[in-house]
């Protein structure tokens, strides 16, 4: 089953004028029920474009947005609808915290749904806690924050609305390793709390190798590469053709090969890449 499916979809800047480009140009393909997704591509590629799309912030010029197989522009019940149902998490959302407390900051969302207070409370809690704030930030003016926490005060401001499809753009952009490692832990979290599906943008190849499941890569508009990590990581030399960075586990694999090592493409984690080498040496050593 998929979650979400998108057919055919297009759209254009500067149509009408001389500066018209397709920042997306018909591109189709399904997000599987309840899997990390990752989205790649060059700035310029259309990443952000696409992904605007999917929960009506952005009109496409064509093509459709299926959530559990229904339209989200079929009418504006149903884009209305969909805004609560697909969360996005811009870049820097904590540019975005404007309330007196974190607890009314995120509160914002919910109250728009019309949820009763005690529900929104409830919410709050459950988000806070995937998030790693504890109860006493909450009351707490954003502006207190150290970056990474104001970071995911930002992020349970969208969760709190328990979307079930949740998009984030670059969601580690600028932390340190460690605030790296908890905005993804939170992610993962809020998928196995809620039963979520997760679509990420990221330029991190070593984020998209350790955390996505699958990987739709874009350029020009144009998807050029969509299937598992293991498929799409695989197409090394692909990639680098097309000047994309790759996981540094990646390049090592690519170096042993030219060395003459027989070591398998597909593999794209430390861990897996490891148990290839070690078997390699009992190989050789069995010889």
């Amino acid at each position: 089953m998929s979650t979400l499916t998108v057919k055919n979809l297009t759209y254009v800047y500067g149509e009408g004028t001389p500066f018209l480009k397709k920042a997306v140009d018909n591109v189709s393909f399904d997000i599987k029920d309840k899997s990390i997704t990752g989205i790649i591509g060059h700035t310029g590629s259309g990443k952000s474009t696409l992904v605007q799309m999917l929960n009506g912030i952005l009109k496409p010029k064509s093509g459709e947005v299926l959530l559990d197989g229904e339209n989200i522009y079929k009418s504006k019940k149903t884009l209305y609808e969909a805004r609560f149902k697909i969360g996005l998490v811009f870049q820097y959302p904590e540019y975005q915290l404007f309330d007196e407390t974190v607890r009314k900051d995120m509160a914002f969302g919910p109250k728009n749904m019309g949820l009763s207070s005690e529900e929104i409370e409830k919410r709050i809690i459950k988000a806070a806690e995937i998030t790693g704030l504890s109860s006493d930030l909450l009351d707490k003016s954003p502006f207190e924050l150290s970056g990474g926490q104001k970071r995911r005060a930002a992020i349970a401001g969208v969760m709190v609305m328990m979307p079930q499809v949740l998009i984030l753009d670059e969601p580690a952009s600028g932390l340190d390793p460690i605030g790296r490692k908890a905005i993804f832990e939170a992610l993962l979290k809020y998928r196995e709390s809620v039963g979520a599906t997760v679509i990420i943008i990221s330029h991190s190849m070593e984020d998209m190798a350790k955390y996505a499941e699958d990987i739709i890569v874009l350029k020009e508009g144009r998807i050029i590469a969509n299937g598992s990590a293991k498929e799409v990581f695989g197409m090394a030399e692909a990639l680098g053709e097309n000047a994309l960075s790759l996981p540094e586990i990646t390049r090592v694999i690519l170096a042993l090969q030219k060395r003459g090592i027989a070591i398998p493409s597909e593999l794209y984690t430390v861990n897996d890449t490891a148990k290839a080498i070690y078997a390699l040496y009992r190989e050789g050593e069995g010889k």
